[in-house]
C-alpha cells in the first residue's frame, strides 16, 4: 500500500500514521507485515497483510539535501516502509524520474541510497524512474527489484512504461514486475482488460 504518498515529510508521515491505525483497529483482518514470514502467516490466517510502500522517499519531499535524505530511510525503515521509489516522474537527488528528456541515470548520491536500501533491506521500486535510472538500479543493487506498476513500452509508448530492456534487466535480478490498470497507460483511447492481459503477456513473454 501506498502509505508515504505525500508532497512532503510532515504529510508523508500523517500518511503512513492513518494506514498503521488500519493495521491496530482491524487486527482481525489486516496484518502490517515487516517481513515476508508475516505476509505467508496473515495468508495461512485468511488475513490481509499490508506492506507499506512510498512513493516519495527517498525522493524530494523537502529535505534540507540529499544527505538529509538518506539519514531518513532508516526511520522510514522503523516505521515499517520495506518498499520505495528512487524517483517519481521528475528528478531528484537520487537520479531522473521517467519524465525526465534528459534520461542521466543514477547520480553519484543515487549509487549510495541504492547500498543503504540493500543494507536496510527496503525494496527498490521503479515505476516512475527513468529507463537509464532503472537498468543503473539493476545493475548497482545486491538484491532484486521491482517494477511494482508499470506497463509494457513496446505495446503503448508512455514514459512511464518499461522498454523490453529494462523489463529483462528486472527479472534477471529476480525482481519481480506489476501492471497497472490505468487505462491511459495501457492505451492511448483508454485500455480494457484485454489491454490489461496483452502487457502481462508481453512482460511474460519477454522477462
Amino acid at each position: 500500500i501506498n502509505a508515504g504518498c505525500g508532497p512532503g515529510i510532515d504529510y508523508t508521515i500523517r500518511c503512513a500514521g492513518r494506514f498503521q491505525q488500519v493495521c491496530d483497529g482491524l487486527r482481525d483482518r489486516w496484518v502490517k507485515a515487516t517481513h515476508a514470514r508475516q505476509v505467508r502467516e496473515a495468508c495461512a490466517e485468511g488475513r490481509h497483510a499490508m506492506i507499506f510502500s512510498a512513493n516519495n522517499p527517498p525522493a524530494d519531499a523537502g529535505f534540507a539535501d540529499g544527505w538529509e535524505q538518506l539519514r531518513w530511510l532508516e526511520w522510514f525503515h522503523r516505521m515499517g516502509f520495506r518498499i520505495m521509489h528512487l524517483t517519481y516522474n521528475r528528478r531528484n537527488w537520487v537520479g531522473d524520474g521517467c519524465m525526465e528528456a534528459a534520461n542521466g541515470g543514477l547520480s553519484a548520491f543515487g549509487y549510495v541510497v541504492v547500498e543503504a536500501m540493500n543494507d536496510l533491506g527496503i525494496v527498490i521500486d521503479t515505476p516512475h524512474t527513468g529507463a537509464r535510472t532503472t537498468l543503473d538500479a539493476a545493475a548497482a543493487s545486491r538484491a532484486p527489484i521491482a517494477a511494482s506498476h508499470t506497463v509494457c513500452r513496446a505495446l503503448r509508448d508512455h514514459p512511464r512504461g518499461k522498454t523490453d530492456e529494462q523489463l529483462r534487466a528486472i527479472a534477471e535480478k529476480g525482481g519481480f514486475i506489476g501492471i497497472t490498470c490505468v487505462p491511459g497507460f495501457l492505451r492511448e483511447d483508454g485500455g480494457t482488460i484485454v489491454d490489461l492481459l496483452d502487457h502481462v503477456e508481453h512482460a511474460i513473454k519477454v522477462a
